[in-house]
């Protein structure tokens, strides 16, 4: 497998990235510059890293506090459920399951192909 440019891997994480940048010894001031840029990026990433960790908490607080039993179905979790909360609204708004079904399109659905039947 061909190494990648700087010896690095593709999935670098922000603590490898702070490592290998730790080690560079920039001689000329193009170099230094370049450093200076990657410390940006770096920080940038670190940045990014919480605030994503900092969301998925938020969610996590958020779909709790709604009571929902949505993250009961298997393969449901918490961001899951808060696409599924998100889109759907006030569940109050459908007079029955059959009606929320047919919103979410989880409804069955009568197909047929001739005299076969299916669907049901």
């Amino acid at each position: 497998m061909q190494p990648h440019p700087g010896g690095a891997s593709r999935l670098l994480s922000a603590e490898r990235a702070g490592q290998i940048l730790r080690t560079v010894r920039p001689a000329i001031l193009v170099e230094l510059e370049r450093n200076r840029i990657a410390l940006d990026l770096l920080g940038d990433v670190r940045r990014f890293d919480d605030q994503l960790v900092a969301i998925n908490e938020r969610i996590v607080e958020a779909v709790l506090a709604t009571g929902t039993t949505v993250t009961d179905i298997h393969g449901i979790g918490p961001l899951g459920a808060a696409i599924i909360l998100g889109h759907t609204g006030d569940i109050a708004r459908f007079r029955s399951s059959g009606h929320y079904a047919r919103y979410n399109g989880s409804a069955p659905i009568a197909a047929s192909s001739g005299p076969n039947l299916g669907g049901r």
